[in-house]
């Protein structure tokens, strides 16, 4: 496997990608569980050197936790975009492991995560905040009046690498992040050949297909991923993946596990088209495209596991396949 490369962890329902270029090591987001904790040990990675939260909600900050209780893994900068409202046991528990951390000076920690916040550079690779602006996420109001929730201030990250764009890393988006960063009197660029849909392919508050049509015509993506738990809240929604499709139909659909829309079964045996990396679904044999890679550096970007033999995994156990 390539050492430049971008990872978006199957790690159920949840998102969490890691990002190496020079022996540097970042996460974005932290999905539930020990799934990132079990890839990072298995990988043999001892320092992450930055983490980015994009929002509070449990389902992407919940695996930090373990990660910094293990003492497996050194954890050296965290930034996330905080949220006062939050009452849940899991974010008590990782404000209070943090403020631990940094008070014993292991770890420096930063409460902010906005569009004003100067690029990461991460080895060869960068990453730019496209939203949410500071102005929304100090409003908390829209000027239309509309309540700000955590998920319009989900922290929306491009990944670059050689200064061409890899991914965009959507968190949990909706309408108002999106119209927060495209309604900019100069708005960023939201291409690029991937991206990681918004709320797992779930429906947050607004029109799905207007939704929809507004964020693939804005990124004009290549792959579109879909981070979902098989099972859980039944996700990707079908108008969601429909929409998609008919905006790019020439574009990979992946998730990362087997929908039950798509396959009322899991396989009877361990598929063999998944890549060697850790995968929350692969014990389960729950996967579809289980955890994908992105190598780095390369002329054309390659996404594993190969359209060829994800398609012949879908075509074999998803005979209602909404990918295709």
């Amino acid at each position: 496997m390539t050492l430049e490369r971008l990872v978006i962890l199957d790690v159920g329902h949840g998102n969490c990608a890691v990002l190496h270029s020079q022996g540097a090591v970042c996460v974005v987001d932290a999905g539930p569980g020990t799934t990132l904790l079990e890839y990072l040990v298995e990988e043999g990675i001892a320092d992450v050197d930055l983490v980015l939260l994009s929002h509070a909600d449990q389902d992407h900050i919940g695996g930090l936790v373990g990660l910094l209780t293990s003492g497996k893994v050194n954890v050296k900068q965290v930034f996330i975009n905080s949220d006062s409202e939050k009452n849940t046991k899991v974010w008590k528990t990782l404000v209070a492991e943090l403020g631990k951390h940094w008070a014993n000076g292991t770890l420096a920690f930063y409460t902010s995560l906005t569009a004003q916040q100067p690029s990461f550079k991460i080895g060869n690779a960068t990453i730019d905040v496209l939203g949410p602006s500071p102005t929304l996420v100090a409003s908390r109001t829209t000027s239309a009046g509309v309540h700000v929730t955590a998920n319009a201030m989900s922290a929306v990250l491009r990944v670059s690498y050689g200064g061409s764009p890899v991914g965009l890393l959507a968190a949990d988006m909706d309408t108002v992040a999106l119209n927060d960063i495209l309604g900019r009197p100069t708005p960023p660029s939201l291409r690029s050949p991937l991206v990681v849909f918004p709320h797992h392919g779930g429906v947050s508050g607004q029109s799905a297909t207007q939704f929809t049509r507004q964020l693939i015509g804005a990124v004009l993506p290549d792959t579109i991923v879909f981070s979902v738990g098989r099972g859980r809240f039944n996700n990707p929604q079908p108008d969601i993946v429909q929409t998609a499709r008919s905006v790019r139909p020439a574009a990979r659909v992946a998730c990362t596990q087997l929908a039950k829309r798509c396959a009322t079964a899991t396989p009877k045996k361990n598929p063999n088209h998944l890549v060697a990396t850790f995968a929350n679904g692969r014990d389960k044999r729950a996967c579809c495209a289980g955890s994908l890679v992105i190598e780095l550096g390369r002329r054309r970007l390659t996404v594993l596991p190969s359209t060829r033999q994800h398609f012949a995994f879908i075509k074999a156990h998803a005979r209602k396949a909404m990918c295709t």
